[in-house]
């Protein structure tokens, strides 16, 4: 998976905080989340917010799921090439075009450098 520059080095500080975490979110034996905990412990006191970590409200109504629809929203906005968010997504492309098209580097290049600017205007101001 490609990662534009900010997601990576967040990432590399949480593994910096959890160096024997083998996972991002892990449950208390230092596993996988059973999506019934991930949604209580982690999701829904990321979407409210949580006074006692700092964390404002964002969005309370919205759904995991919907991470994958507004990716795709922003990839379609971004100009990515349908290889690629179909790619990026992990669905099939089907027909003439899943059997000619490639994913080059130019258009991942292109795909993080669009990721990294939304970031930077409006995601880096959340930390």
């Amino acid at each position: 998976m490609h990662l534009p520059r900010f997601l990576a080095e967040l990432l590399a500080e949480l593994r910096c905080e959890k160096p024997v975490a083998r996972f991002v979110f892990t449950g208390q034996d230092g596993g996988l989340h059973r999506r019934s905990n991930f949604r209580r412990r982690v999701w829904l006191h990321a979407l409210q917010g949580d006074r006692t970590l700092g964390w404002s409200p964002t969005k309370p109504h919205m759904h995991f799921h919907d991470l994958r629809h507004t990716h795709k929203t922003w990839l379609i906005a971004d100009g990515v090439p349908e290889v690629l968010q179909h790619k990026r997504i992990g669905h099939k492309f089907r027909g003439v075009m899943g059997v000619y098209s490639h994913v080059t580097r130019p258009m991942v290049d292109a795909m993080l450098t669009g990721l990294q600017a939304r970031w930077e205007q409006y995601g880096s101001e959340l930390r």
